[in-house]
């Protein structure tokens, strides 16, 4: 039998680790994924009662690295809004 209460601690992990990193997080969500570092995570907003299954990826840019060669001052990137 799973103990429910060590299932949802670790869920509850990763949702501090996205607070901690600058990711806002409304209530009632499961995240089992831990992408936060690889994009911009003050851009990401998160609303109620979503999911994100691990192996989950945001990317909060367009990889502009390979139009910088051409355009040295271009960027492109925004914000990601998950709601339900």
């Amino acid at each position: 039998m799973i103990d429910i209460q060590n299932f949802l601690i670790k869920f509850r992990s990763n949702e501090r680790q996205a607070r901690f990193a600058g990711v806002k997080i409304g209530k009632n969500n499961m995240v089992s994924s831990k992408f936060w570092l690889r994009a911009e995570p003050y851009l990401i907003t998160i609303g109620n009662h979503c999911q994100i299954t691990s192996g989950v990826q945001i990317f909060t840019h367009g990889g502009a690295q390979v139009a910088r060669t051409v355009l040295p001052k271009f960027d492109c990137f925004g914000k990601v809004i998950m709601s339900t």
